[in-house]
This record gives structure tokens, C-alpha cells and sequence, in this order.
């Protein structure tokens, strides 16, 4: 299945648990940060999901530089993390 796929039943899966709107477009906008760093490392299919992509992804955000020139926060690098973790045990229940 394709990442962009995947996301998309991702998130109709919050909305029908009742999930805020506010969770997920939150979710939503971390969740297409994650496959546009996915797309730049020419991973496009689930199934090239693995914990090395995931420490990568972690290093990446570490150093992400915002709009205003700051370093992510360590509490906005957490909760892309929790968001990303909740995608991947999604996709392992599926």
C-alpha cells in the first residue's frame, strides 16, 4: 500500500473514533511532513517502513529548522513522534 494511501485511511480511521478536528488536522499536517521526508528518501510503499526510517526520522526532525529559523521544540519533536508511532501500530494492525 502506498504511504499517501495509507495516511488517508489513517486518519478516516481517527475520524470515526471520534477524533477532534483539531487532532486530525494536527495529525494530518505531521503526518505529510513525515511522508514529504518518506518522498524525499524514496520511500513510497508501507512496506518500506522500518526502525532505521524511523531513527532517521527522528535525527531529521532533531535538527528541523522552522520558518523563523529555530530548532523544533523537544515537546513538538515528541508529539510528531507519538503521532508517527500511532501510524506505524495502526499499519501493524492492519
Amino acid at each position: 500500500m502506498q504511504i499517501k494511501e495509507a495516511i488517508g485511511q489513517y486518519l478516516n480511521y481517527l475520524a470515526t473514533i471520534g477524533r477532534s478536528k483539531e487532532t486530525l488536522r494536527t495529525t494530518g499536517g505531521y503526518l505529510l511532513l513525515f511522508l514529504r521526508y518518506l518522498q524525499k528518501e524514496r520511500i513510497e510503499d508501507v512496506e518500506g517502513l522500518n526502525p532505521e526510517i524511523i531513527a532517521d526520522y527522528q535525527e531529521e526532525i532533531c535538527w528541523h529548522v522552522t520558518r523563523q529559523g529555530d530548532l523544533l521544540k523537544k515537546s513538538t519533536q515528541a508529539l510528531t513522534l507519538i503521532i508517527v508511532r500511532g501510524f506505524c501500530r495502526w499499519l501493524v494492525e492492519q
